[in-house]
């Protein structure tokens, strides 16, 4: 649906190209950032902090009156997923480009 693409680009590809950029940014200060499996982590980590905050925000418009932002009991989850999904596929990516740019390079 389009909350679903909505939440997936606004939300996971956004979230996506920000981890991203402080992977990159802080690998050279902190060596852990260098670490596959640790960029995973802190890609799930930071897509899941702002997915969860969004959808905080949303229950707490909805319970004020402000708006109605759930359509059914499955909203939440299908958001959560869609924010996975979306860094989950921009991080894999930019991690096959960066490769095949490394060796287009070399």
């Amino acid at each position: 649906s389009i909350n679903f693409l909505k939440h997936m680009i606004g939300g996971g590809l956004a979230i996506g190209l920000v981890s991203f950029y402080f992977i990159n940014s802080l690998k050279i200060n902190f060596p852990i950032f260098k670490n596959y499996i640790f960029q995973i982590l802190f890609t799930y980590a930071l897509v899941c902090m702002f997915g969860v905050s969004n959808e905080i925000l949303e229950f707490f418009f909805d319970v004020v009156k402000i708006g109605v932002f759930s359509a059914d009991r499955y909203d939440t989850w299908f958001d959560l997923t869609a924010n996975t999904l979306g860094a989950a596929f921009i991080f894999l990516i930019l991690k096959v480009f960066f490769y095949l740019h490394s060796k287009i390079d070399n």
